[in-house]
């Protein structure tokens, strides 16, 4: 809390900050550069909402403009408002088995210089009643938003290499979570740790989902890298016994991780009390399709379908 409260904006006049296409001087580069390695460390804390923003700053510093040092001093004002927000970590009992769930998400060609793709990976500790469609805690225990390694042709190869990254940070995870838990670890056969802690990866790609729920994956067109990568991602899946499911983009928190725009979804998971559910949707219809149908975030609609066959049933046992 003190360190967000000492934070300080770069100075500017008014006239200055008015010139916003005006290239930065190397001390003002310089100045940029301490407060977005502070914002960077504070995002790596605890302020996760604002990681991508940092990121995409931090890209700009070597050709940044007064725009910049306008965005990095509102970034400041922003996280300041936050400042009384307490971290979650939940208690869970003794007995009960813990799950590691790494949510997944791209942001195709959408960083500062147009070509680059944005991945998001979060992760965080819950129980067996995530999996079963409830509303459970879950406390953050990795985060982290980055461009992809290489520039991707399509959405769906953003999607597939943030989730192959999302897959590789969930098995180191696991495996360190069995050894702190006092399990001995062979590093030659990683996965056999990572299998005593069952691993869950949410994505809100359908393509990516389907294929990976395909008999076999098609390499085809014009993305058989993303193909071939899709392949490993499954045998890595099922090396360590991780399992996959798919949630609308208003359900997926690492939206929040690729989009300076998308703070809603870790908005609601903050107001949620670091709490957060994997949404079923029977017909797997999109963020936009379900807000027209006025369906809220989280809201499963297999489950009101399944109390509406019960009501509908008990409306014909009573005539």
């Amino acid at each position: 809390r003190r360190f967000i409260e000492e934070l300080e904006e770069i100075p500017l006049n008014r006239d200055h900050s008015r010139q916003q296409e005006l290239p930065t001087t190397d001390k003002e580069k310089s100045a940029l550069r301490g407060l977005l390695g502070s914002l960077s460390w504070l995002c790596g804390q605890t302020c996760f909402m604002y990681s991508v923003d940092v990121n995409f700053l931090i890209t700009c510093i070597p050709v940044s403009t007064v725009g910049e040092i306008v965005k990095a001093n509102a970034l400041v004002r922003n996280v300041k408002k936050w400042h009384l927000q307490e971290f979650q970590i939940h208690s869970f009992h003794p007995e009960e088995e813990l799950h590691m769930v790494c949510w997944t998400d791209a942001a195709w060609a959408n960083r500062p210089n147009g070509k680059d793709s944005t991945e998001g990976i979060f992760i965080g500790m819950t129980s067996q009643n995530l999996l079963q469609g409830h509303e459970t805690n879950v406390s953050p225990i990795f985060w982290r938003s980055a461009k992809t390694e290489r520039t991707c042709r399509s959405p769906a190869c953003a999607e597939t290499m943030a989730a192959l990254d999302g897959e590789d940070d969930l098995l180191y995870l696991r495996v360190l979570w069995w050894e702190i838990s006092g399990g001995h670890v062979n590093t030659r056969y990683p996965n056999e740790a990572a299998r005593q802690t069952p691993g869950i990866i949410v994505t809100d790609a359908r393509n990516l989902y389907d294929k990976l729920h395909r008999a076999t994956v098609c390499i085809k067109g014009a993305e058989k890298r993303s193909d071939i990568e899709a392949i490993s991602l499954r045998e890595n899946a099922e090396d360590s016994g991780v399992q996959f499911n798919w949630v609308h983009g208003g359900a997926m928190i690492a939206n929040s991780l690729t989009k300076t725009t998308e703070k809603a979804q870790a908005l609601l998971y903050i107001q949620m009390g670091f709490r957060y559910k994997i949404v079923q949707d029977d017909q797997g219809r999109s963020e936009k399709v379900r807000r027209k149908e006025g369906l809220t975030p989280m809201e499963d609609t297999c489950i009101d379908l399944d109390r509406q066959r019960t009501q509908n049933t008990h409306t014909a046992i009573s005539k």
